[in-house]
């Protein structure tokens, strides 16, 4: 889902405008609580990993995407031949 920093959902897959409003707010709170935890700069990215699956948040400038997985994703991984 791509979304604003204002929380402005841009495009989303999801089934409906409100499931795509409340991943877009969640999204927001866990990129403003992991800034929290630094003295300086901004959080650009993030993953958070249950047993259910993963949360990604990227920020570029004024736009955020939110993505999520189910479990054991394969992003970022990699293999050797």
């Amino acid at each position: 889902m791509l979304f604003d920093e204002g929380g402005a959902v841009l495009g989303s897959t999801l089934g409906s405008d409100a499931a795509a409003q409340g991943v877009a707010k969640a999204a927001a709170q866990l990129l403003a609580g992991a800034g929290g935890f630094r003295s300086e700069g901004s959080i650009t990215q993030l993953e958070a990993s249950t047993a259910g699956g993963s949360v990604f948040v990227v920020r570029d400038g004024a736009r955020r995407i939110a993505a999520t997985t189910g479990p054991a994703p394969t992003v970022g991984s990699s293999s050797t031949t």
